[in-house]
């Protein structure tokens, strides 16, 4: 679990949200979500400033482009959002590779969803459906995994409360998504800040060299890529860690698997063997037969015993 928060005109200091504690006993925020390109409100976007000011505390930043609440609807404010996103967070130094979440920030029902979805279009036309991530609550998020429509997942819990069968009410997290907020409201160095917890190593941030993202992250997106439901797709951050991940388990398997081969095959050579004088007529002593195939046997086992080792 990586910490991060998110906020817009007051601003912490980098000092105390290293300082600041999470709910897992642990201190210090990771990663800022931040605005940047809407054209609604300059005075709450991430400024070259604040940011260096962020690096410097090995504090990531990840894209957000918010408008009005309920303005991300319709073809062209996709186009204009992406624009104006991407122009703005290439300018504070983001790689083009990473991606702008795009705030649906109402709670959207089915009657909004197809213009929601067709301002996620208009952003993938601009900058790539790769680089398409998407802010909002269950119905939102949900819909967009669906439809393919969005690739990264910050969902928060308004507008995530579902009633249970025994007639409570709780948050229901959306499996996949990369960045649960899961408060809002909370003073830290006296600025108001919402919370939001990372679930994968790459959540799309950018801004912090990659070695800054602790070790744990990385084994926890291995272990959830590794059970997750078959046919459900991959976080996009995730792919690249699996294909490493894929490669190491091939190149294990096969240095484990070499000296295993060698003595199999020549078992099959000795039986080969044995079966060629057989068919040619040859005399052969059974107990000669008998022997070189126990002494094969014996390697094959004995390579495999070498390999499979207790605590291994």
């Amino acid at each position: 679990m990586i910490y991060g928060v998110d906020y817009a005109w007051s601003h912490p200091s980098p000092a105390a949200l290293k300082a600041a504690a999470n709910p897992d006993g642990t201190t210090g925020k990771k990663f800022v979500v931040r605005y940047g390109g809407s054209g609604i409100d300059d005075s709450k976007m991430l400024t070259a400033g604040e940011l260096s000011r962020l690096i410097a505390a090995d504090i990531a930043a990840v894209s957000n482009v918010e408008g009005t609440a309920g303005g991300f609807r319709g073809y062209s404010a996709g186009q204009s959002f992406a624009r104006r996103g991407r122009s703005w967070f290439k300018n504070l130094g983001m790689p083009d590779n990473r991606p702008i979440y795009y705030s649906a920030d109402w709670d959207v029902q089915p009657g909004d969803w197809p213009d929601l979805k067709a301002a996620l279009d208009g952003a993938a036309s601009v900058d790539g459906r790769g680089n398409v991530g998407l802010y909002g609550g269950l119905y939102a998020i949900q819909q967009a995994q669906r439809t393919g429509a969005a690739k990264w997942y910050w969902q928060t819990y308004g507008w995530s409360t579902r009633k249970q069968p025994d007639g409570s009410y709780k948050v229901v997290w959306a499996d996949g998504t990369h960045i649960q907020q899961y408060r809002n409201g909370v003073k830290i160095d006296g600025a108001d800040c919402d919370l939001n917890r990372a679930l994968t190593a790459d959540y799309g941030q950018w801004g912090v060299q990659e070695e800054n993202v602790d070790e744990q992250s990385i084994i926890t997106a291995l272990y959830n890529d590794l059970h997750r439901n078959p046919g459900t797709p991959n976080p996009p951050g995730q792919s690249g860690l699996n294909q490493l991940f894929r490669q190491f388990v091939h190149e294990e398997t096969a240095t484990v698997l070499a000296p295993i081969a060698t003595a199999v095959s020549a078992l099959r050579s000795d039986v080969a063997a044995v079966k060629a004088q057989v068919a040619s007529g040859i005399s052969v002593d059974p107990n000669a037969v008998a022997t070189a195939i126990e002494t094969a046997v014996q390697k094959a086992v004995a390579a495999i015993a070498a390999q499979i080792k207790p605590g291994s």
